[in-house]
């Protein structure tokens, strides 16, 4: 992509000349909302014709022009800026169109007879344009590109000033014409002929923005998938250790039994023994590490559960196993096509997002007001009760130690990392089962046996579940509680998580914050 070439006063000047007559005596029909820097303001002419004035603060192509081409509709909501001038724009009469003082800053005055009463003003300043509504007295009602605090500009475009154009001049005025300075583009009937000047400034300039959008989208995705591939790969490794993990799984309980077989001549206390061990190939010493706060039998009970969530964490490595090679393939599969030009990278995305690798991008959410941000995502259950999921290894500390009351029940997908949920309970109330299964199935979710046919999760009341000292994020210990070996609804699943946008938007008026998905450790 060439570098875009900027429009001087000089061609502000030609643009507004060739406009006028073109928008004589129009009335704004509406307003459309080009985020993030753009606004397209449709005017329907007295002949009935329909114009579209493109006013662009883009930073490195910022421009005025009639809109020739069809524009795809900003769906979504959208800032302050584009919803007050819809309030002031939309229904007025176009009274003027002008270039102030022979600058780069072109104005749109709007009203009714011949009283003003709005404008706006779009200053084409390079890397600092902007796009300014203004009061019937030229006071600044808002700003698109709010500037940095403490700037020059912030002074001069504070709400409730009396605009002021920028220091210095556009200049331009020896610059070549509008239709030397940028090439012309293939011949167009109708409008674009009416207005050949708005054309040349749509095919370049707005390619020039065209282009360099799509660039920043696929670089951004790239990222995102990026990203994911190597989580996948680390999560890869981690199955790898876990392997070499469950191989001691023997040598764990005939530890077990070998302290069981000489309980009589241990005692509480000891932090390890060396017992005797006789098999096929003779006897050995075993060195065995011991609790000392724990008995013997304590001690050998603990190896026998030991053992029995190695064996658990082994019958089920092959699956995530299976499932994180399959996800790895499909990422890197993703990450080559995303590299391709000729690729749709919008369709690629909700491929993406359909298959699990990735999340939807958080929306902004207007003008709501944000509260506090919870370290929880919120879910609904089947009988209405509230399902908390972790955000993050440290927001699971906070939603299970600072945000649940002691008989509230806490999730975990068994042997396994990820979120910590907790279904919360009014006091006196017993858990429904149905919104348990809910429970466990937004812990197998958000964990990395998604996608899982099948899987154990560990349920036990939040009063169970304690935080070791100077551990890291995350860890708990759980005493009590059951595992319960959950088989995967998809129906059930797509019904709790259609349940989450409503709740983060905050429809209880608290507010949740901004959404990130729960990447953590348990």
């Amino acid at each position: 992509m060439t570098a875009s070439v900027g429009l001087s006063a000089r061609h502000v000047g030609e643009l507004v000349e060739e406009i006028l007559p073109l928008t004589r005596h129009a009335r704004v029909k509406s307003i459309e909302a080009l985020p993030p820097r753009d606004l397209l303001v449709v005017l329907a002419t007295p002949g009935g014709e329909v114009r579209r004035l493109r006013f662009s603060a883009d930073p490195l192509a910022s421009r005025f022009h009639l809109q020739i081409d069809p524009v795809e509709r900003h769906r979504g909501p959208v800032g302050p800026f584009y919803r007050r001038a819809r309030e002031r724009l939309e229904g007025q009469a176009v009274l003027g169109l002008e270039q102030i003082e022979g600058d780069r800053i072109v104005r749109l005055v709007v009203g009714e007879g011949t009283a003003a009463s709005a404008s706006v003003v779009l200053e084409l300043t390079g890397r600092n344009a902007n796009l300014l509504l203004l009061d019937r007295d030229g006071t600044l009602l808002e700003i698109l590109v709010v500037p940095p605090p403490g700037s020059a500009a912030a002074e001069r475009l504070a709400p409730g000033q009396v605009h002021e154009r920028p220091p210095g001049r556009g200049g331009g005025s020896s610059s070549p014409r509008l239709e030397d300075h940028l090439p012309a583009p293939p011949p167009r009937k109708g409008l674009a002929a009416r207005a050949p000047l708005s054309w040349r400034v749509e095919a370049r300039l707005g390619k020039d923005a065209r282009e360099r959008r799509e660039q920043e989208s696929r670089r951004e995705f790239e990222q995102r998938v990026e990203r994911r591939w190597v989580a996948t790969q680390n999560l890869l490794r981690g199955l790898e250790e876990r392997e070499l993990v469950v191989r001691e799984a023997d040598r764990v309980r005939r530890d077990g039994e070998l302290i069981l077989a000489h309980r009589a001549r241990l005692r509480r206390g000891l932090t390890e023994v060396t017992l005797s061990d006789s098999d096929d190939s003779g006897e050995t010493e075993r060195r065995i590490e011991l609790d000392p706060r724990l008995s013997p039998q304590e001690n050998a009970e603990r190896l026998f559960a030991r053992y029995k969530k190695l064996r658990r964490t082994a019958e089920r490595l092959p699956e995530e196993r299976a499932l994180a090679q399959a996800q790895e393939e499909h990422l890197r599969s993703l990450l080559e096509r995303a590299r391709s030009a000729d690729t749709d990278l919008a369709l690629l995305e909700k491929e993406a997002i359909a298959a699990g690798l990735l999340r939807p991008k958080q929306e902004p959410r207007g003008s709501k007001k944000i509260g506090m941000r919870l370290p929880y995502i919120r879910f609904r259950g089947a009988r209405g009760s509230e399902i908390r999921v972790g955000r993050n290894a440290k927001d699971n500390d906070a939603l299970t130690f600072r945000f649940s009351h002691g008989n509230d029940l806490w999730f975990h997908a068994a042997d396994s990392s990820g979120s910590h949920v907790v279904l919360t309970l009014p006091k006196g109330r017993d858990p429904d089962p149905e919104e348990i299964l809910d429970s466990a199935h937004l812990a197998i979710h958000f964990s990395p046996l998604r996608g899982a046919r099948k899987a154990d999760v560990h349920v036990a009341p939040c009063k169970n579940v304690k935080k070791p000292r100077r551990t890291a994020a995350g860890l708990v210990n759980v005493s009590g509680g059951k595992i319960r070996s959950i088989r995967i609804e998809p129906a059930r699943l797509s019904r709790l998580l259609d349940t989450r946008p409503r709740f983060e938007a905050g429809e209880d008026g608290k507010g949740s914050g901004p959404v990130v998905g729960p990447r953590n450790e348990g």
